[in-house]
């Protein structure tokens, strides 16, 4: 077993000089600590793991306070708990100036790339820290392809883009839209298993071309807005130290800002409010003919965001699949359940299904292109032949 640790005697102190050094089927246990570094792993079959504990001690559904700043006061725009005991954390994103193409992109901006098959991560944070909003853009904190990929009891955090899975999609829409490490490879599917993990974002925050099931997971869609009305404040030197309400950091601003800065901040949260959703949960790309696309399998979908604000996906791809089963869903789950992304043709050719999801977002005014399956339909998305064993994922 290789080590990793901060600090004490161990074999290296930089994840990444671990992996560069490990072979083929090696485990590398990373200690508790804050590990501020990009990882990329082009190595089959590595294991990663680390020193986190079962987050859901720590998750409290109604917890709907806000902390954007470390003990320093300086900007932290995602929150740990404290089961969060080993972290990997970067801050890229895709609007960062870059001397190419003006732009870094959304798929160079990962803090975690995994480029080989049946790798594992194990009790692990991976981050993206640069937050969210017109500025930032999309921002991966972990980009997966490969075959007989396994996560369990990570946490994935980040608003953007958060969760890739690829491969990517076979053309780009727009010039350099897929600049990056996989951009001219051949676009292989890999399946990928991710069990009692905690991934949040806001916008389109699991996202990609692969199969990938979902098993006993936590899915917490974002209200950027707090951020937002944050990043403001701190942007005009005004600090709300510890945790705080939404209602208690527009107090903070009303009593800090001058009337033109407190009017200046209403004119972004309107902006902000003013998009047609908060949140989509997946925007899937799933190429055409491909059996299985997303499955999310007793999983449960949390949000702070206002009622009937969020969806459960919408089509990158014309011919996305995304399945939810035996499922909660919250009160932020709008009644429709997923979006068309305003392609109208793309209703005949996605498979959106669910079958006996539970919860107050559980509804029975879908839109027309999402069906339930009954008993019979659903067999065929049993996990032992999505997710099989020869495929490197031991269920």
């Amino acid at each position: 077993m290789i080590t990793v640790s901060k600090t004490g005697k161990v074999d290296y102190t930089s994840i990444q000089e671990a992996v560069n050094h490990a072979k083929p089927g090696d485990t590398i246990l990373i200690k508790e600590g804050i590990y501020n570094e990009r990882v990329e792993i082009k190595t089959p079959g590595l294991t990663l793991t680390g020193c986190n504990t079962d987050f859901r001690e720590y998750i409290k559904e109604e917890d709907h306070e806000y902390s954007f700043s470390d003990p320093e006061g300086n900007l932290r725009t995602n929150r740990y708990v404290p089961s969060d005991r080993t972290i990997i954390t970067y801050g890229l994103y895709g609007k960062m100036p870059s001397e190419d193409i003006g732009k870094l992109g959304t798929f160079r901006s990962y803090t975690m790339f995994i480029d080989a098959g049946n790798v594992s991560l194990k009790n692990l944070t991976i981050e993206n820290s640069a937050g969210a909003g017109p500025d930032i853009g999309q921002a991966i904190a972990l980009y997966a392809e490969g075959e007989g990929l396994n996560c369990s009891n990570i946490r994935l955090l980040g608003w953007q883009d958060t969760l890739f899975t690829g491969p990517l999609p076979p053309k780009e829409i727009e010039k350099n839209g897929f600049i990056g490490p996989k951009q001219f490879a051949q676009r292989i599917n890999g399946r990928q298993y991710y069990t009692n993990a905690y991934i949040e974002g806001d916008i389109d925050f699991i996202f990609g071309s692969a199969t990938a099931y979902f098993d006993n997971c936590y899915i917490f869609q974002k209200n950027r807005t707090p951020l937002l009305i944050y990043k403001y404040m701190l942007k005009n030197d005004i600090k709300v130290p510890g945790s705080f309400s939404a209602v208690k950091l527009m107090e903070a601003a009303r009593i800090g800002l001058s009337d033109e800065k407190y009017k200046e901040l209403n004119k972004l949260i309107e902006s902000d409010e003013s998009r047609e959703a908060k949140s989509y949960a997946t925007a899937a790309s799933t190429p055409e003919g491909q059996d299985y696309g997303y499955i999310f399998d007793n999983c449960r979908f949390e949000s702070d965001c206002p009622e009937h604000s969020c969806y459960l996906g919408r089509p990158w791809r014309n011919y996305a699949k995304v399945l939810i089963r035996n499922s909660y869903l919250g009160s932020h789950i709008h009644p429709a359940g997923f979006h068309n992304w305003n392609k109208p043709d793309a209703e005949s050719t996605v498979s959106f299904l669910e079958y006996q999801n539970y919860g107050p977002g559980a509804s029975d005014y879908r839109a027309l292109f999402v069906k339930e399956l009954d008993f019979n339909e659903i067999q065929k998305f049993r996990k032992q032949k999505v997710a099989a064993e020869s495929a490197g994922i031991h269920l």
